[in-house]
């Protein structure tokens, strides 16, 4: 079962269908005609993971659990941190205690390696650091974390952790919040003009969605893994470089606005990503190759994001 029918975990059920994996995706909100298309070969079942006799029957003839779930997104998060913690904790607690009562479930839950730990002292980053989130929404992932963290200890409900970097590629929206490099190209697409918070220097971690649909495949269900992975490309690009990049694969100089920081703003986040190679082998794709390719699907109409 993925719960979430967002951008990875629309990603992450297109896959395990295109591998025979039968796969039952809930979600909360209706979805649009574009994207409902894509899950004609899933069982999709709208519904909140806090409802408890929907998770129950959602469960039915599943053993893993993917959590995509997102809750509020970042800007949201930090205007309503009630509302942010619950909409991230309580659908996840209400699924683990089916699950723990169940049994015979794993759980695999995306959480954002970007904002739970903060301002790390050094960098890159590794999964032995301090997590001291500084915004609600980086609060909300780590609560969420430390409650999967109790059901696995206490409860023996098997789980990994995957701390993703800043993860974009095809299929993620341009006129929303939170992703950079979507925000880019939809800009390009369409000649808007790009806020960027700060002096373009603030500095993340960006990981192909590919890749970290590949990470997760291989770590289903494998009981030997440590609880808890970065999952990025190990490489640190600031704002500015970014919208660089996407100049050099768009032929297109985005206009850009700068504008005052926000409170809460991490000023670089980095993953050591050394511990997830030790396990799986994978090539990563750069910047420049997973610009190309998501760029490719805003450039057409047709098959833009956002038009769907």
């Amino acid at each position: 079962m993925v719960v979430g029918a967002g951008f990875i975990g629309t990603e992450v059920a297109r896959r395990l269908v295109g591998d025979g994996v039968d796969t039952t995706v809930l979600h909360r909100s209706p979805l649009a005609a574009g994207r409902a298309a894509m899950f004609v070969d899933s069982r999709c079942i709208q519904g909140s993971a806090a409802d408890r006799d929907v998770v129950v029957g959602a469960l039915d003839g599943a053993s893993h659990v993917i959590w995509c779930a997102g809750g509020l997104l970042p800007a949201e998060a930090d205007g309503d941190p009630a509302g942010s913690m619950d909409a991230t904790y309580r659908p996840l607690a209400t699924t683990l205690e089916v699950m723990r009562e169940r049994g015979n479930l794993d759980l695999t839950y995306i959480s954002s390696g970007g904002a739970v730990y903060g301002n790390p002292p050094s960098l890159p980053v590794c999964e032995a650091s301090p997590a001291e989130p500084r915004t609600a929404y980086g609060i909300a992932c780590r609560s969420a974390e430390l409650l999967v963290d109790r059901y696995r200890e206490v409860f023996g409900v098997p789980s990994v952790v995957l701390r993703c970097g800043n993860v974009y590629g095809p299929g993620q929206p341009g006129n929303r919040s939170q992703g950079l490099v979507a925000a880019i190209l939809h800009a390009c697409r369409n000649g808007n003009v790009l806020p960027v918070f700060g002096d373009g220097g603030v500095v993340r971690d960006y990981v192909y969605i590919d890749d970290v649909v590949a990470v997760m495949r291989e770590l289903v269900g494998r009981r030997d893994a440590s609880p808890t992975f970065n999952v990025g490309s190990g490489i640190g690009t600031s704002v500015s470089e970014v919208i660089e990049t996407a100049k050099r694969v768009t032929g297109i100089r985005v206009r850009t606005q700068y504008v005052a920081g926000r409170p809460g703003d991490v000023a670089s986040v980095v993953l050591d990503i050394a511990k997830l190679r030790s396990l799986v082998a994978l090539s990563f794709v750069s910047l420049d190759d997973g610009m190309r390719r998501t760029w490719d699907q805003f450039a057409s109409p047709a098959l833009s994001p956002s038009a769907a």
